[in-house]
């Protein structure tokens, strides 16, 4: 329900969410900076490597593989699945030229797909993982509006965070547009009380992306407040 009590609990998984169609005609470009982490983290195959996210979860490799093959030669699909083997509603496609990769964004992003619209960019630049398993890496392209002033409070990391000082009247829309750059999130919560200020926890797939989420918005102005953004102390998942 939408309707606004006087204290309420909104909690989504994002495991068979609907059509949200959030895309807003072209997928974004990637930026200087994360020209910069691809040479550092040394990830060959950034520029290449697509983010595709809103996927129907029925959505399988062969299937994207044949859609996007029309832009250019792809070296690698993959779908991350969970641990019932189901996919998480998102993929990476890597193809061998980035000049065909950026013309698959301008084609496919806000573009319809087994009946849902989807979102399409460039994956941001991943160092390689610490377990060695397989670098899905990636996460949604582009960043966060604008950056905190102050450093976040610095736990333990984990895939969850806590995001405060949010507006009585915020929409969890208006939080997943925000935070939804940063990679494929699992679930909201968010919270109304009976007094301000409301406040949401955001859990992602890959911790790493929940610390990009914390280091870019924490202070980050929204209506008159800023944002008080750290890692939950429930942690959610570890990755």
């Amino acid at each position: 329900s939408r309707s606004r009590s006087r204290s309420r609990s909104r909690s989504r998984s994002r495991s068979r969410s609907r059509d949200r169609g959030r895309g807003r005609g072209r997928g974004r470009s990637p930026s200087p900076g994360d020209k910069e982490k691809a040479e550092k983290f040394g990830d060959d195959c950034y520029g290449r490597k697509l983010y595709v996210g809103n996927l129907d979860f029925r959505t399988d490799g062969e299937f994207l593989r044949d859609k996007f093959r029309k832009y250019g030669r792809i070296s690698d699909v993959f779908v991350p699945q969970d641990g019932r083997g189901d996919s998480r509603g998102f993929a990476f496609i890597t193809f061998e030229d980035k000049r065909d990769a950026e013309d698959a964004v301008d084609g496919m992003h806000d573009s319809r797909l087994d009946g849902r619209r989807i979102s399409c960019n460039i994956a941001r630049p991943r160092p390689p993982l610490r377990d060695g398993g397989r670098r899905g890496g990636g996460g949604g392209g582009g960043r966060g509006r604008g950056g905190g002033s102050r450093s976040p409070r610095r736990s333990e990391p984990s895939v969850k965070i806590y995001v405060g000082n949010l507006p009585m009247d915020v929409r969890e829309s208006e939080i997943e547009e925000i935070y939804g750059k940063f990679g494929p999130i699992a679930r909201i919560d968010l919270k109304t009380p009976s007094r301000p200020p409301a406040y949401a926890f955001v859990e992602y797939e890959d911790e790493r992306d929940a610390e990009d989420a914390m280091r870019e918005t924490n202070g980050m102005k929204m209506g008159r407040e800023r944002l008080r953004v750290e890692f939950s102390r429930s942690g959610g998942r570890r990755r």
